[in-house]
């Protein structure tokens, strides 16, 4: 598993760091505006979904070179090259979604609740992405599954943006229960359950898949 990680973050250097700076430049655009401001909230989701997706990236190119074909004979088992994809994931959207909590705790304030709150909605936004696409992966190719990928990033954004208004136009008791610990370990055993969930299903696509 070292070995296909090794490649990956070859080709995460190669290919992805576009990536990275969307993701930088949307993160900046939402802590450009006052504290007040917290339509600009969707561009840091945005920001967190521009790096998950670099696993399902990196699936295109292995597809579209064949790897997954050299893949299969490696002394790796097939649980091994599905749970790689899944570290990759964890690897890239937990310290991301550190960082860009701890910046924007730093640039608009609030208080602890407030940083884990912010950290585990990008978290689980984060992972949303890849957990529903990798399955679909698996089972169909990424080139023939390119459009499910399309619609399921559209209504990511879409539900970001509906997040975004919906946070204005709360009112402050509201809030202050969302802003609950309560409603953090919520969003990360939401987070943990679709992550286990989703590398259970792609498992057993994978070990059921014939080349």
């Amino acid at each position: 598993m070292k070995g296909i990680l090794l490649k990956d973050s070859i080709l995460i250097r190669k290919y992805c760091i576009f990536h990275f700076i969307v993701s930088l430049i949307f993160f900046i655009i939402s802590i450009t505006g006052s504290s007040a401001e917290t339509s600009n909230l969707n561009f840091t989701y945005y920001a967190v979904a521009m790096v998950s997706i670099i696993p399902i990236t990196i699936s295109a190119y292995d597809e579209q070179s064949k790897w997954n074909l050299y893949e299969a004979v490696l002394p790796v088992s097939r649980k091994q090259i599905v749970l790689e994809k899944y570290l990759l994931t964890a690897l890239i959207v937990i310290p991301v979604s550190v960082i860009y909590s701890v910046i924007l705790f730093a640039a608009k304030g609030g208080n602890l609740n407030e940083v884990l709150l912010n950290f585990t909605i990008m978290l689980l936004f984060g992972l949303i992405s890849p957990c529903v696409i990798l399955p679909i992966i698996y089972k169909f190719g990424y080139l023939k599954g390119r459009i499910i990928n399309l619609i399921i990033i559209a209504l990511l954004m879409a539900i970001a943006s509906v997040s975004a208004i919906a946070s204005i136009n709360a009112n402050q008791a509201v809030y202050s229960v969302f802003n609950s610990s309560f409603a953090v370990m919520i969003l990360a055993a939401a987070a943990a359950v679709i992550f286990i969930i989703s590398a259970a299903i792609s498992v057993y696509i994978y070990n059921k898949k014939e080349f």
